[in-house]
């Protein structure tokens, strides 16, 4: 695996690298490597945060919208994509990068089909809406 630059850095640091500290790494790199992964909860997360911020934007709720950002699983690409850099394991930084643009189309398609959905019983647009399309230097 990739996880040997990692290895490499504790074992100049420290001199030696102990068992524990290979587990400790291979599980890291395992997790992050995992966080990158498309699967059926990162589409259902990434789904479920698109409406739910949809869904904020258009009631006009800042807290809806903030905490679409917590359901939003894009944070796993972003730190395999670090890691990946850090120690240079591209399949790693490819994937994060596919997985990361795949997520911000979906958001985006999310967005538009949300949208275009009679918005009658809402005050569009909203203060919501209006802040973030308007240009502030404060």
């Amino acid at each position: 695996m990739c996880y040997h630059f990692v290895l490499f850095y504790v074992q100049g640091t420290k001199g030696t690298v102990t068992m524990e500290q290979i587990v400790r790494i291979k599980r890291m790199h395992d997790k992050i490597s995992e966080g990158v992964n498309w699967d059926f909860n990162y589409s259902c997360l990434l789904m479920v945060a698109s409406v739910v911020a949809g869904l904020g934007l258009a009631l006009d709720s800042a807290t809806t919208v903030i905490s679409s950002m917590l359901l939003s699983p894009i944070m796993g690409p972003v730190i395999g994509m670090s890691y990946g850099l850090i120690i240079w394991d591209l399949p790693l930084i490819k994937r994060s990068i596919r997985n990361e643009i795949l997520s911000i189309i979906t958001c985006v398609i999310f967005g538009l089909v949300l949208g275009e959905f009679p918005l009658s019983c809402f005050d569009f647009p909203n203060i919501q809406i209006h802040c973030r399309y308007v240009a502030s230097i404060a």
